[in-house]
């Protein structure tokens, strides 16, 4: 199977780390970015049977990279854009700004 060439891109910030909060769950070695990297083969789906019960987890990258693609064009115009905007907005505040002027 070939696998989507923004696999990576997907994986990578399946496990950013965005900072924390003291209303996190995970306490200090838990959190979602501090486990171990998405490998690029593993599997799209997991089942797992433990006595009567059934259980199933969708790796998060993988089907972002199946759903989504990334023009990297569009992204490197936005990161220039971002640039010129300086520090006053958020990351979500500068994607919603930009998205409204190219529409």
């Amino acid at each position: 199977m070939t696998r989507n060439p923004d696999m990576a891109t997907f994986a990578k910030y399946c496990r950013y780390n965005s900072g924390s909060h003291f209303l996190d769950s995970g306490s200090a070695y838990g959190r979602h970015w501090q486990k171990p990297g998405i490998a690029l083969d593993a599997p799209d789906a997991v089942i797992d049977i433990w006595r009567n019960e059934v259980s199933g987890a969708i790796e998060t990258a993988h089907f972002l990279a199946s759903a989504f693609g990334i023009d990297k064009r569009v992204m490197r115009n936005f990161q220039r854009w971002t640039r010129k905007q300086g520090d006053t907005e958020s990351w979500f505040e500068l994607a919603d700004r930009y998205a409204t002027l190219r529409t």
